[in-house]
C-alpha cells in the first residue's frame, strides 16, 4: 500500500530480483505477479491513480483467495487466485523504477507498506490516512515513511539511508535526494500527518482452541482477545484425508469471547469407525475476509463395555454390546461388517490365519477395537 500524487505510478513498488520473478504495484495501470498471470493476469489499479491528485493505492494478494486492487480504500477490481504461492524473491525491491534506471515513476511517493498477509478492506480504510507505529502491527514487513528530508531546502547533507520503520531494518538507499532549493525531492502535502498514528489489528486474535472428547461427543471450545468485524466462525472438521467439513457456524459477538461447540459425532453420519478428528475454524469477517485457525486433533476415548472373545481362535468369535462393528485385516480391508446387534458368535473360518482387528461402536455410541488372532 502506498500514497501516489502524478501522472504514472510505473513501478512506484517494485520487486523485481531478475527477468522472470517479479511483484509490481504499478505497471501499466496494473498491479502484477509474474508466477500469477503476469502481465496478461494483472488488475486494475484505478484510472483516476494517475489525475495528479493524492490518492492511496493498495493490493492484496491471498494464495487460495483472492487477487484484489483498492484505490482510496475503495475496490477497483479482484479475481480468484489459484494454489500456487507469491514467487520467492530476497532483494530486487526498488521504489520509483525498475533496479534504478529505466521505467521511473512520475509522481510524488509516501507511507509506502509492504505485509506479508491479506489486510482486509476495513483495515485498508482505518490506516490509510494515518502512520503506523514500529510495533504491534499484524504482518507489517516493511515501511518506508519518507519523513528523512526537509521540504524545499538544502538536503545536500543528507544521509542516503531510506529507513525501515517496521522494526525488521530492511533499509533501503535514497539516489538523488541530497538535492537543495525547488530541486529539492523532499515535499511537503501528503494526506498522512506526521505524529498521527493508528495499529493495524487482526478481526479476531485467538488465545486458546482446544478441543476434548466428552459422552456426549467432541466439545471445542475457543477463546477471543479481542474481536472487529467478526461475523463469526465456521466449524470445520476432517478425519485427515485432505478434505473438510462444515459442522455449523458460531456466530461472533465483537468482543472478547468464549466459544464452544459440540460435535455430536451421531455414528449414522460419521466416516466409518474413525478414532481421531481433526478440527480447525474459519473465522469470517464482516466483508467476506477469511481467516483459518490452528489445527487441533481430538481421539475419542469413550469406555465402552464390549467384549470381544476369545483374542485367538481357529474359527469362532463372539462380539457382545455392540451396536455395530466391522472386521479388518492388516491391510486394512474389510472383511466383514454387521450392524444393529447387542450378541452376536460367527464362524469365521473362511478368513485367513493371521492378525486381525475388531472395532466398531458400541450401544451407548463410544467407539471400540479389539485385535484377534485367527490360527
Amino acid at each position: 500500500a502506498y500514497w501516489f500524487k502524478g501522472t504514472s505510478n510505473q513501478s512506484a513498488v517494485r520487486i523485481q530480483p531478475d527477468g522472470n520473478t517479479f511483484i509490481v504495484a504499478g505497471w501499466n495501470g496494473l498491479h502484477i505477479i509474474s508466477n500469477d498471470g503476469g502481465a496478461a493476469g494483472g488488475i486494475a489499479l484505478g484510472a483516476a491513480a494517475t489525475d495528479g491528485s493524492w490518492h492511496h493505492i493498495a493490493v492484496t494478494w491471498k494464495q487460495g483467495g483472492n487477487f484484489t486492487s483498492y484505490l482510496d480504500g475503495v475496490q477497483v477490481a479482484s479475481r480468484a487466485v489459484g494454489a500456487s504461492a507469491l514467487p520467492v524473491a530476497n532483494s530486487g525491491m526498488t521504489l520509483g523504477s525498475l533496479v534504478g534506471s529505466v521505467e521511473f515513476m512520475n509522481g510524488n511517493l509516501d507511507e509506502v507498506r509492504v505485509f506479508n498477509v491479506a489486510l482486509s478492506q476495513t483495515q485498508i480504510q482505518n490506516t490509510m490516512n494515518c502512520e503506523l507505529p514500529t510495533t504491534n502491527n499484524v504482518g507489517l514487513l516493511a515501511y518506508y515513511k519518507f519523513n528523512k528530508g526537509t521540504s524545499y531546502r538544502d538536503n545536500t547533507a543528507l544521509n542516503t539511508t531510506l529507513p525501515d520503520a517496521s522494526g525488521f531494518a530492511y533499509n533501503g538507499t535514497l539516489t538523488n535526494f541530497t538535492l537543495t532549493g525547488t530541486i529539492s525531492n523532499w515535499i511537503a502535502g501528503s494526506p498522512v500527518t506526521i505524529g498521527n498514528t493508528c495499529t493495524i489489528s487482526l478481526p479476531v486474535e485467538f488465545m486458546s482452541f482446544e478441543g476434548k472428547y466428552t459422552e456426549g461427543g467432541n466439545l471445542l471450545t475457543w477463546t477471543t482477545a479481542n474481536e472487529v468485524n467478526n461475523k463469526g466462525f465456521d466449524v470445520e472438521r476432517s478425519t485427515g484425508n485432505g478434505t473438510w467439513e462444515t459442522l455449523g457456524f458460531v456466530k461472533g459477538n465483537n468482543k472478547g469471547s468464549t466459544y464452544q461447540f459440540l460435535d455430536a459425532l451421531t455414528f449414522g453420519k460419521l466416516p466409518t469407525f474413525q478414532k481421531l478428528y481433526y478440527y480447525r475454524l474459519r473465522q469470517i469477517d464482516n466483508d467476506g475476509k477469511e481467516t483459518l485457525s490452528k489445527v487441533i486433533s481430538i481421539e475419542t476415548k469413550g469406555k465402552t463395555t464390549v467384549k470381544v472373545y476369545p483374542s485367538v481362535t481357529k474359527g469362532a468369535i463372539t462380539v457382545e454390546g455392540a451396536q455395530s462393528f466391522e472386521i479388518v485385516n492388516t491391510m486394512g480391508q474389510i472383511v466383514l461388517s454387521e450392524k444393529a446387534i447387542h450378541h452376536l458368535s460367527f464362524n469365521i473360518h473362511h478368513l485367513a490365519n493371521g492378525l486381525y482387528l475388531v472395532r466398531g461402536v458400541d450401544t451407548e455410541g463410544s467407539l471400540f477395537s479389539v485385535k484377534i488372532v485367527k490360527e
